[in-house]
């Protein structure tokens, strides 16, 4: 990707890091845009207003700009959308916000997205999440 798509979309990129190149289990939510959760790190932006990660405060290797610029910025924001964006939208939006059959199998799901509502827009029909499976509402 290049310097200006890492730096439009730097969150994404560190959590891409953290949950696909090191296979961390954990989800690390964002507080803002301009910053991560402090079980993450912060982020800080230098004199030429490129954004850096300043501290890290997870157990494996702290990524540099050059490491995370090297994914392709479409495999970046589909992973981000399956495993931060979709289950977001999931626990705030109401009515119902609508995916494809598709998007909800590789949406990442957790206690916090169980017994949410959806509209599937392939079946047309209303599923909750239930054990970690979209099921229809009848």
């Amino acid at each position: 990707m290049t310097p200006t798509e890492l730096q439009s979309n730097f969150v994404q990129c560190v959590l891409y890091y953290c949950g696909f190149t090191m296979e961390d289990t954990n989800r690390y939510f964002t507080e803002t845009m301009e910053g991560l959760s402090p079980t993450v790190g912060t982020i800080n932006i230098n004199g030429n207003d490129d954004q850096f990660v300043e501290t890290w405060q997870l157990g494996y290797a702290q990524p540099d700009n050059e490491t995370l610029d090297d994914p392709d910025l479409a495999d970046v924001l589909a992973w981000y959308n399956n495993n931060y964006y979709n289950p977001w939208l999931v626990m705030t939006k109401q009515c119902y916000p609508e995916f494809t059959s598709t998007q909800l199998s590789a949406m990442a799901t957790d206690q916090l997205t169980n017994g949410m509502i959806v509209r599937n827009s392939t079946s047309h029909k209303l599923q909750r999440l239930s054990s970690g499976s979209w099921v229809d509402m009848w």
